[in-house]
């Protein structure tokens, strides 16, 4: 349902009130659609659960200070940060899950804007 809403969009512009004809939508949402946070809150809750269920494997390793609350990620509009333990482990099943996330929703990270920090030391 949602991809309908998303790929059979039309448009018509209205001049002097007056409404001109219509035209087929080409290439999904643009910024500013209405629908866009909508779809973009159900994207970012499917990317959550994808991180619940790989961090809950018995050698998942939590951060320190994020064990007590099971603290995996913090999602804030557009900014995601993702806590583990330092551990080849940890790393991989967050990396796993990102994969898992990419392949089936067609977003990916982007590197440019993207940082790894390791105990307060970035890593280029």
């Amino acid at each position: 349902m949602m991809m309908t809403c998303i790929t059979s969009t039309s448009y018509s512009l209205n001049l002097n009130g007056a409404s001109f004809g219509y035209f087929k939508g080409r290439r999904g949402l643009r910024q500013g659609d209405p629908i866009s946070p909508l779809v973009f809150c159900i994207c970012m809750e499917y990317l959550s659960r994808v991180l619940m269920y790989a961090t809950d494997k018995w050698y998942f390793r939590y951060h320190p200070l994020c064990k007590g609350l099971k603290l995996t990620h913090l999602l804030f509009a557009e900014d995601l940060l993702m806590f583990c333990k330092g551990d080849t482990q940890s790393i991989m099943l967050l990396l796993r899950a990102l994969a898992t996330f990419s392949a089936t929703s067609g977003l990916r990270v982007n590197d440019a804007k993207s940082e790894v920090v390791f105990n307060g030391v970035t890593a280029v």
